[in-house]
């Protein structure tokens, strides 16, 4: 090869890398696939709260329950759903609070478990980009924790068996 020639090879070289370097900016920047899940929106003690909408198996009105005593603070009662009866447990004494004066207004029946939660409002479905297993979302209204549904579940186990 000639020195012309391997000039020649060099100069169209330049130019194809020259235009793959304007090209990379000339195109829209690829998007990562940050991975996002489904959450319902909901209050517990007027707090917001985030429950994932992989651990519901259905969301429901809250209504009357049939009531008898039981040793666990958090127990509601007994609410009939479908076919069938799932125990109703207060949320909020789950996470941590007092008993409310009123009685929670909404329940979520857990998708893992025959078991149904209570909580005082709804406030809506939403998507969000998640990172494993994250506790608390950060939201343009503001952060809402992440209900930890399969620990208050092995909670609740402990409290019946």
């Amino acid at each position: 090869m000639t020195a012309a020639h391997e000039d020649a090879g060099l100069s169209d070289r330049a130019a194809r890398l020259r235009q793959d370097f304007d090209r990379a900016f000339a195109e829209p920047p690829a998007r990562a696939e940050v991975p996002s899940e489904e959450f319902l929106a909901i209050r517990v003690r007027g707090e917001a709260q985030a429950l994932r909408l992989a651990d519901v198996g259905r969301l429901l009105r809250l209504q009357a329950l049939t009531r008898y005593a039981a040793p666990a603070q958090a127990w509601l009662g007994l609410h009939g759903v479908a076919d069938g009866v799932v125990p109703v447990y207060d949320l909020g004494v789950l996470l941590g609070h007092a008993p409310a004066d009123a009685a929670p207004g909404w329940m979520a029946v857990c998708a893992g478990a025959p078991v149904a939660l209570a909580f005082d409002a709804f406030d809506g479905q939403f998507r969000h980009a998640v990172l494993a297993e994250q506790e608390v979302l950060r939201l343009p209204g503001g952060a809402r924790p992440v209900v930890p549904v399969a620990r208050l579940l092995e909670s609740i186990r402990a409290l019946v068996t």
